[in-house]
């Protein structure tokens, strides 16, 4: 049906009478009025609704139309000026929120009920339920069509896959189940006595001497590694691997990707192996598609299907890697070194690798540089703070000169060796590879130590943490690391406590262990004081005050005064008096981010009753015991306290 000849349909307003029905029909939710067109020569069916609300506010156009054939159906909603595909169904309970609806649709009048009746072929029952079924059979039919249409698209894609390699099951048997090689052995007669057994990787009856159940050994005949399995022990082993094959089709390439399993039971003489393949990944050269063996659509029907996205298989597996090189040619990925990738490592994600190449083709250049690790670090993680992926030269990516990348090349760089020469570039330090290896086995965080470079050489450093080592020592049992960290911490404390790290005596202390704890105590006896001279320096702040707050905000008014303490002595009391936290407010005072002030009885001025907190000359808090809130107890008393001590004026509620 096409929407534009749809819209042309004259549109059946309600007539005035009909609100009379709304009126008499309370449980109703809307009428409709039924009529029969023309459109496309095919006999369609107009159902037009009015909501009740609506008619009986007097408005008379339909709320949404439905048009209904033998082979399709659409609505439009009026008020929203959209067409839907909505079944009756749907479209209703949309509307009105409820599940209940089939009674509470009337047709306007018995011409509109007898017009939907013949249409539909039912003269009993529920009309508005029978059209729900016509639109169900539509909407099956209309689905079915579709489906059969995506299902044709997908098999002509199918089509392209090609045929496996002749060697394909070889390499899985030597490469992928490598490891799933047994020898079976009967139950051990006597000691150091052979024992009857067979190879599963050459097929052989042979003897062999003290198997292990689930050891691992060597197949005397085919040299193969085995790992035995007594018969009596082993009632069934299964291997799983994941494998994968790149293969040029027509504009592009596909991976393929399987999983494959060995089941080795009583019958491990013959092991059963399944091979299913579960997804196909295309690259094209300007989009990527992606199709998995599972069900169709929601449907019982197991099939290829587009379900699949691009991290349905995110996982390394095994990849055929014989024809790589014949498969990338003339491809978008002819310079991507995936086989010399493959080379380093047999594992990966070919699709990961290619997505990831297409963003950052410098990869290219690592690879074919043997900075295999790096380029493992981009590939796996995407992302690197240790490398400037928007680089335009590899100097630049690398963040390195020129003359490094050979020290790069020859150390397979990890991205914690790639920081090391990015510091001794820094630093413009000289260290010999196997130095650098070094520190990065032995040292977590190697940017510290470089720091330390700045009183001495890198390489007195790591000599004098080795000698911390020596077996007259107590450090020596520990790890570099970990006498580097404590060294790291005696450095600190020394900064903090002036000490002159140029001087070698204090840079490198002939016991480390003993000169931490000793200046550890030094520097938490100096914290003391300094916390003491602070404390008693804030104190003497406080008795400074008092003369000043005493006159500026002493106040009374009916049965209670507002006093100032005379010292952190008085404010600790009303802490405790209290159980509140105002004992802790010293700082704040001393340093006039708050004033505090005591709330007493008049008659009883020494006993706490409330603590009043006042900051940027605005009331903060009035707390009494437990730190209950008591401005509003104290409301006229803190009124009068703003009016004439903070000079704000407000609205007072005294009698």
């Amino acid at each position: 049906m096409k929407k534009s000849t749809l819209l042309k349909i004259p549109i059946c307003k309600a007539k005035t009478e009909d609100i009379g029905l709304a009126k008499r029909i309370e449980d109703a939710l809307c009428f409709a009025h039924a009529s029969l067109a023309e459109v496309d020569e095919e006999e369609t069916l107009i159902l037009s609704f009015y909501d009740k609300e609506f008619l009986l506010a007097n408005e008379l156009m339909p709320l949404f139309r439905i048009f209904i054939n033998q082979s399709d159906y659409l609505a439009y909603n009026y008020r929203e000026k959209k067409w839907l595909t909505s079944s009756i169904d749907n479209l209703i309970r949309n509307t009105y929120n409820t599940w209940n609806w089939t009674n509470k649709i009337i047709t306007i009048d018995n011409e509109s009920d007898d017009e939907i009746r013949n249409f539909v072929n039912c003269q009993q029952g529920n009309v508005f339920l029978a059209i729900k079924d016509i639109q169900e059979s539509i909407r099956s039919i209309r689905l079915s069509l579709k489906h059969e249409k995506l299902k044709n698209k997908i098999d002509e894609r199918m089509k392209l896959i090609p045929e496996l390699p002749k060697d394909f099951q070889d390499w899985i048997n030597n490469t992928v189940l490598l490891k799933s090689r047994y020898i079976y052995y009967a139950r051990k007669i006597g000691k150091n006595k052979p024992v009857a057994a067979f190879c599963t990787n050459c097929k052989t009856d042979l003897m062999v001497e003290n198997p292990v159940h689930n050891k691992e050994g060597k197949c005397p005949n085919c040299k193969s590694q085995i790992i035995f399995k007594s018969i009596g022990r082993s009632t069934k082993v299964v291997d799983n691997e994941q494998l994968a094959i790149m293969q040029k089709v027509d504009g592009g390439l596909v991976t393929r990707y399987f999983a494959v399993a060995r089941v080795f039971g009583n019958h491990y003489r013959n092991p059963e192996t399944k091979l299913n393949e579960i997804v196909r990944f295309f690259n094209f050269e300007k989009k990527e598609e992606v199709y998995e063996w599972n069900y169709f659509k929601q449907t019982d029907e197991i099939r290829w299907t587009d379900t699949g996205s691009k991290y349905t298989h995110n996982y390394d597996t095994y990849v055929y890697t014989k024809n790589i090189s014949r498969v990338i040619k003339n491809t978008p990925f002819k310079y991507s070194a995936i086989k010399e990738y493959s080379n380093f490592n047999n594992q990966f994600i070919p699709f990961d690798y290619f997505r990831t190449y297409k963003r950052y083709p410098f990869i290219e250049y690592l690879i074919k540089l043997k900075l295999f690790n790096l380029a493992e670090t981009v590939l796996c993680r995407g992302y690197s703070s240790e490398m400037n992926l928007k680089g335009k030269t590899l100097q630049e990516i690398l963040k390195v000169s020129k003359k490094n990348i050979p020290l790069l090349q020859e150390l397979n760089a990890t991205t914690r060796i790639l920081k090391i020469i990015q510091y001794m570039e820094e630093h413009n330090i000289k260290i010999p590879a196997e130095r650098i290896k070094y520190i990065e086995e032995s040292f977590r965080d190697p940017e510290t130590l470089f720091k330390s470079t700045k009183y001495s050489s890198i390489n007195k450093i790591i000599k004098y943490l080795e000698k911390q080592k020596d077996s007259d020592n107590p450090l020596e049992t520990q790890s570099l690391n970990s006498i580097y960290q404590l060294w790291e911490d005696y450095l600190r404390f020394c900064k903090e406590l002036n000490y002159d790290l140029k001087n070698e005596f204090i840079f490198f202390p002939k016991h480390l262990e003993a000169k931490h704890d000793e200046t550890h105590i030094v520097l938490k006896e100096k914290r003391r004081m300094e916390r003491e001279r602070i404390e008693s320096e804030r104190r003497q702040k406080m008795i400074d005050m008092y003369p000043t707050l005493k006159e500026k905000y002493t106040f009374e008014y009916k049965d209670l005064i507002i006093i100032p303490p005379k010292n952190a002595d008085e404010l600790i009391k009303e802490g405790q008096d209290l159980s509140h936290c105002v004992d802790s407010y010293t700082d704040k005072i001393a340093d006039g981010t708050s004033i505090i002030l005591f709330i007493r009885e008049k008659d009883n001025p020494s006993t706490s009753y409330a603590t009043l907190d006042i900051r940027k000359n605005e009331i903060y808090q009035c707390r009494g015991y437990k730190n209950k809130d008591l401005s509003e107890q104290l409301e006229d008393l803190l009124n009068k306290f703003k009016n004439d001590k903070l000079k704000v004026e407000v609205a007072s509620t005294a009698a």
